[in-house]
């Protein structure tokens, strides 16, 4: 095993007596020991606080692509329980050790696997979350979750379908913005009138009129009829713009006006046509930000922004992975008449690791290949691997994520590299200021780590 370079001391006892061992302990060590004292007492069985802080620590590490190793002799069993969870499931490279007067430090080995994913509302939040009317309870039946950040976005959905307010929905791509949009629609007053979704990104710039607002025949070359837009096909009902931050700003222009007066000209027509629709729009983009670069229209971006709704990654969704990946196998298998697929413990890990930057649409697309290629009734790590496609890493201007993995290469000596580059910078930019380089560099004392860091790369503080 490695020598340690860096000690994370947890503690929640009173500072004084921390820093007193801190103060015993470190003359006697290489290693660097940093404090991260918790000021709120934590009951002993509290799995959820236990769950949440230990996952809030060991996840900067492996984000950094630190080597860590957890020392599970200290603490409580509850405290125990929850380390083997996180780093059989959702942290597989790190490792555990154990410590005895007896035997030392060794490495824990655990001779079984282990699939858990952390489920934070009880049985009676879950109910009160979920108390929709049974229509509503329906029409959001569709969209998969257990969560609570979930469960009270579907309430406030639901609450939204029965007002004729504008929602706008916001998120990363494969979020689940038109699933909530057409519950939505299904669950409001509205629900037997037309229900038209349009992606503003897909249009070409020189038919987006035609597409919202219709043509008339020979309004242009190839209008060889005469065509309803979608504003007038959904009247009484619902449209729903997907990607509206991609619309132009002169048909945004167009878009508003349409908006306040309740009226649309069709392209070449002369007579204005009123219309009653209500408007779902959704985009990954920052609208306020866009507002603030002169890319969106400020007055249309009120206009639209009334009821918000916000909907998380799936990688903030706690509790619901394997939850819908269950449920969306068992779907796909009806969908697509196949036999019903069952995920293997280090397939259902493999699920709980991945980062899923496509959000729901990419775990569904996982699964459905996986589904197809495995001919037998349980999905392994193998398949799911297989099936999961790998984004290309862009490679950083100085080359540090593009050096060959040749016999010289050395993970350890680029991330010294990287160090003492920013350390260099951080204490030249701070004006050779201790307190104001370790600010910059994130260290949370103000010399202790900086002094030790300089003296390691030979770095003058002259």
């Amino acid at each position: 095993m490695p020598a340690l370079q860096q000690i994370l001391l947890l503690s929640n006892y009173p500072i004084e007596r921390t820093q007193r061992y801190i103060d015993w302990l470190q003359p006697q060590i290489d290693a660097e020991v940093v404090l991260q004292w918790h000021d709120e007492q934590m009951i002993p069985v509290d799995y959820a606080a236990i769950y949440l802080a230990e996952k809030a620590v060991l996840t900067p590490l492996i984000d950094d692509q630190a080597q860590t190793a957890v020392l599970l002799s200290p603490g409580t069993p509850a405290m125990h329980a929850v380390w083997l969870l996180l780093t059989q499931t959702r942290f597989k490279k790190v490792t555990l050790l154990a410590s005895s007067l007896q035997f030392g430090l060794k490495q824990v080995t655990l001779p079984f696997q282990i699939a858990a994913e952390f489920t934070p509302l009880s049985d009676q939040q879950l109910h009160s979350l979920s108390d929709f009317d049974t229509t509503s309870a329906t029409h959001f039946s569709d969209i998969y979750a257990q969560s609570r950040v979930m469960q009270e976005l579907k309430l406030k959905a639901a609450q939204l379908a029965q007002r004729s307010i504008p929602v706008l929905l916001l998120g990363e791509t494969g979020t689940g913005k038109e699933l909530f949009a057409t519950a939505i629609h299904n669950s409001s007053p509205r629900a037997d009138k037309p229900f038209i979704a349009l992606n503003c990104g897909s249009i070409p710039p020189e038919l987006i009129d035609s597409e919202l607002f219709g043509h008339e025949k020979g309004a242009f070359t190839g209008a060889n009829v005469q065509k309803k837009g979608i504003f007038e096909a959904a009247n009484g009902g619902t449209i729903f713009l997907d990607e509206l931050g991609e619309l132009p700003l002169d048909a945004q222009v167009r878009l508003l006006r349409v908006f306040q007066e309740k009226k649309i000209r069709r392209v070449g027509g002369g007579a204005e046509i009123g219309v009653d629709v209500r408007l779902i729009a959704a985009t990954h983009r920052d609208l306020a930000q866009r507002v603030m670069e002169g890319k969106f229209r400020e007055d249309l971006f009120y206009r639209v922004s009334i009821g918000v709704l916000t909907l998380p990654p799936l990688r903030q969704r706690e509790g619901d992975l394997l939850y819908l990946a269950e449920r969306l196998l068992q779907r796909i298998a009806k969908e697509e008449q196949l036999e019903s697929k069952k995920l293997s413990v280090e397939a259902t890990n493999i699920i709980l690791s991945h980062p899923w930057p496509g959000n729901v649409r990419e775990l569904e697309n996982t699964l459905i290949r996986a589904t197809l290629w495995q001919r037998g009734e349980m999905i392994t790590a193998e398949d799911l691997a297989q099936a999961i496609l790998l984004r290309p890493q862009a490679q950083s201007s100085d080359g540090v994520l593009g050096r060959p993995l040749d016999d010289n290469f050395k993970v350890s000596q680029v991330l010294e590299e990287v160090e003492r580059h920013y350390i260099e910078r951080a204490w030249q930019e701070s004006g050779q200021s201790k307190k104001g380089a370790s600010k910059l560099l994130g260290y949370k004392d103000t010399n202790q780590t900086l002094t030790k860091r300089m003296a390691r790369y030979g770095i003058s503080e002259q």
